[in-house]
């Protein structure tokens, strides 16, 4: 920081990187298509650290080397869950919470292909969404067997998915509060 004539510091400039990705922002979503993979990587963590990504911008930047998601704060269906499908390297996964998710609405099938094809996942946070039942923690189970953290509280979870759950040998942090079992 920098002192200013009147005593109040300054703030120094963000980097030109910084200041590029926050003028691409303000940009048309359909120029995203255009940007290198590494530009919207760090474009996608940019929107969604400020709960700015849509199902519209969702589907401009995803791609598959996409390795974190933190989407507790973004507004996405059941249509943006679908880009996730091309995700085959996230380790990282933070699905929208309530009451940012209008009605906790994700369809039980929608969040059925989450683990499709993600065996390197290892964190899933699905915690409040009305959609997460036992069969979409066994189809999880099944697809990424080195999951470590799963949070999965405030949803409509059993004993069944926790036989599921049971199966993951590198499990360390399990978050089923306010659950039926």
């Amino acid at each position: 920081m920098i002192q200013g004539s009147t005593s109040r510091p300054i703030m120094q400039p963000q980097t030109l990187q910084e200041l590029c990705l926050d003028e691409a922002c303000l940009i048309p979503t359909d120029s995203y298509t255009r940007l290198p993979w590494t530009l919207k990587d760090q474009l996608l963590k940019k929107l969604t650290r400020r709960g700015k990504c849509t199902d519209d911008i969702f589907s401009w930047l995803i791609h598959s080397r996409v390795t974190e998601l933190d989407l507790h704060a973004c507004l996405i269906s059941d249509a943006g869950v679908e880009y996730l499908k091309t995700t085959k390297c996230l380790k990282v996964l933070y699905m929208p919470e309530p009451p940012v998710v209008e009605n906790n609405n994700f369809s039980e099938n929608s969040l059925m292909g989450l683990g499709e094809g993600k065996s390197m996942l290892r964190v899933v946070a699905l915690n409040g969404l009305c959609g997460v039942t036992d069969g979409v923690i066994g189809s999880l189970v099944g697809g990424c067997p080195q999951l470590q953290e799963v949070h999965i509280s405030s949803t409509s979870i059993t004993n069944h998915a926790l036989t599921a759950l049971a199966n993951l040998t590198q499990l360390v942090c399990l978050n089923i509060g306010k659950t039926q079992v």
